[in-house]
């Protein structure tokens, strides 16, 4: 009798693991699907914090290579080679939305992107730190080019008959035709 109650107990306690582990895998993996972009277009990089005690947030967007957005209040950085194309509104910052808005992707902007929350310790001699709030990918998809149309420049030129070889036929079939006028 014991051994079959720690055996239904180890069975049960192993299926149990496996079903964590299951949840746990499907939890990270559908956080962690690439945003798709198409170039040109704009494309909205999700992320949120759930600290809305926060009066004036202080959010930093960044590669592992480059630092590309910072806000605090109506303050804000672009990066180099992001200058008028990144924007987290302040309005949606101040409700726990942080998440990027990145105009006129380009496929260079390609990579993983990591928004940081600066959070303020109450002691006064821990300075602050930037805490990880996501890490997100963008893949940006090119279209391919469509073939050119012709246009009137591009060394285009008609071939046409000349007008003789076209009234050749028609004269001889008037005046040969066995009906006469």
């Amino acid at each position: 009798m014991c051994k079959t109650y720690f055996g239904e107990h180890q069975r049960l306690f192993w299926k149990t693991t496996c079903l964590c582990v299951c949840i746990l895998c499907s939890v990270n993996c559908v956080g962690s699907r690439p945003i798709p972009a198409r170039e040109g277009l704009t494309a909205i990089l999700p992320c949120k914090f759930s600290d809305t005690s926060v009066q004036t947030p202080r959010i930093r967007w960044c590669t592992d290579s480059e630092e590309v957005f910072e806000r605090k209040g109506a303050e804000l950085y672009e990066g180099p080679g992001y200058e008028g194309r990144v924007d987290v509104p302040e309005d949606e910052l101040h409700k726990g939305n942080c998440s990027l808005v990145l105009k006129n992707v380009r496929k260079s902007d390609e990579g993983i992107y990591k928004c940081y929350l600066l959070l303020r310790r109450a002691a006064r001699s821990v300075s602050p730190e930037w805490s990880l709030i996501q890490s997100v990918e963008l893949s940006v998809d090119v279209p391919k080019e469509t073939p050119k149309k012709p246009t009137a420049t591009d060394n285009a030129r008609v071939d046409c008959v000349h007008p003789l070889v076209m009234a050749v036929p028609l004269l001889s079939c008037l005046l040969f035709s066995k009906e006469t006028l």
